[in-house]
């Protein structure tokens, strides 16, 4: 049975102790939009299906950097942009992965090219000394399934 490493979410709002430059420690609400918490132990950095992806190991106090990490590199071009390319991409990336996806439009969506590369993230992160890169991942198979959003 495989083990699971991490789960975390990269949309969250949680209450943390911090300094804020010179000002004495307060209870603040850390609102994350695409970032992983640092209290979590290994942080996951993933990058697009054709990218590798990383494991971060959080450095510092946190205060720097909001007991955050960045949860990828993020889009490049909107979604829109990329519908605008007709052509589906194939199931096998360029790092000889598969991807499992049965709506077409989706594979348009989240193409690697929509994408940014995540070693420039990961390169940031270890440089402004947040996270210290501590395994490279290469994907082997992608699932991509659009999620549901029931209207009540």
């Amino acid at each position: 049975m495989p083990e699971k490493l991490v789960d975390v979410t990269h949309n969250s709002v949680t209450r943390h102790t911090l300094s804020v430059g010179d000002q004495e420690a307060q209870e603040l609400w850390v609102h994350r939009k695409g970032a992983a918490p640092t209290d979590m132990g290994v942080a996951p950095c993933p990058g697009s299906r054709g990218d590798f992806s990383w494991l971060l190991q959080p450095v510092g106090d946190g205060n720097d950097n909001a007991h955050s990490l960045a949860h990828g590199a993020g889009r490049l071009h909107p979604r829109g942009a990329a519908t605008l390319r007709k052509n589906i991409p194939g199931s096998t990336t360029s790092l000889g992965s598969e991807v499992v996806c049965t709506d077409s439009a989706l594979m348009i969506e989240e193409r690697p090219e929509a994408y940014k590369g995540v070693q420039a993230v990961v390169d940031d992160l270890e440089k402004r000394g947040c996270a210290r890169g501590i395994a490279k991942l290469r994907p082997i198979v992608t699932y991509k399934v659009r999620s549901e959003v029931t209207k009540k």
